[in-house]
């Protein structure tokens, strides 16, 4: 939808609805073209910002030859960036963790399991093949939780600053790789 502004007033946003209305005993085109004291707005993209900003759209600003939308960026202060800081670590564990997961289960699909529990459950068989597999497969995925819950441990006592992402810690994590390969 097509946004415009007053250039004598700045009121913005308008619309060709609110153009109409105020202007009621106006025959306008059936394309619609307002008169001259209205411009179209051109939409600029909405800046990227981290969990501690908000961004609001501002008053449009000439730029050059045309009207273009603007945007005001905010640091969050205060209880709001309380919040919006354990929002994002509670975001950020829950990712961390659903991708360690994915990591050793795609890990166990590489050998045809379903996942890595369907492998570890394999510890026990009696084809050594499926033991052999399904032991390592208990090993790597204790040592890659237990590795996972002390750095989180860390993070929450304060001894190490929150990741950015997983791709951050996934180094520290346990090699993922079979016996012999």
């Amino acid at each position: 939808m097509t946004a415009y502004i007053n250039t004598q007033t700045l009121q913005y946003p308008l619309f060709e609805g609110d153009i109409r209305l105020a202007y009621p005993n106006v025959s306008f085109p059936r394309e619609f073209t307002p008169s001259e004291e209205f411009a179209i707005v051109y939409s600029t993209p909405r800046p990227e910002i981290t969990y501690r900003q908000v961004v609001k759209e501002d008053k449009p600003v000439f730029s050059e030859t045309k009207w273009v939308q603007s945007w005001l960026v905010t640091d969050l202060t205060g209880s709001e960036l309380d919040e919006a800081e354990m929002r994002h670590t509670d975001q950020l564990k829950n990712s961390v963790v659903g991708m360690t997961q994915q990591r050793l289960d795609t890990f166990a699909q590489t050998r045809g399991y379903d996942d890595i529990l369907s492998a570890c459950t394999y510890a026990d068989s009696l084809v050594s093949k499926f033991s052999d597999e399904g032991s390592y497969c208990k090993i790597v995925r204790d040592e890659t939780w237990s590795k996972l819950y002390d750095i989180l441990a860390e993070v929450e006592s304060g001894t190490r600053p929150l990741p950015e992402s997983y791709e951050e810690i996934e180094p520290e994590l346990p090699e993922l790789k079979w016996p012999n390969e």
